[in-house]
């Protein structure tokens, strides 16, 4: 994957919470009918569906590295030093975690087709 392509799928991460309300959202506006002509709907049910079932399938420690780097309020903020402080890892560990899970996410939304390795 390219960065540009990291960049995006981390995108989706750190917006989870606001695709949720989105969708959310669209589901209490919209009939059935209207949701599924709506572009962005199906979109953001992907995004979401496939950011769940790979959050799921991480061990502990990977989904440790999801909430501090993505999910926790002071998240944006912190860079990978940081990260790697909190979790008691080193940067290039998180760097690794961070690959993985970006690579997973992009062939769990058919972006890629290629195995995923740690």
């Amino acid at each position: 994957m390219n960065p540009e392509d990291v960049k995006v799928i981390e995108g989706y991460w750190k917006n989870h919470e606001l695709f949720k309300r989105e969708r959310n959202l669209l589901e209490k506006v919209y009939a059935t009918d209207e949701l599924n002509a709506d572009i962005r709907y199906p979109k953001l049910v992907a995004i979401l569906d496939a950011i769940e079932k790979v959050y799921g399938e991480l061990n502990e420690q990977f989904q440790r590295f999801i909430q501090v780097r993505y999910w926790e309020e002071l998240s944006p903020t912190y860079e990978y030093a940081e990260v790697a402080d909190i979790l008691n890892m080193s940067v290039a560990k998180t760097y690794k975690i961070r690959t993985f899970v970006m690579t997973k996410t992009a062939k769990e939304l058919g972006y890629i087709t290629e195995p995923t390795k740690l």
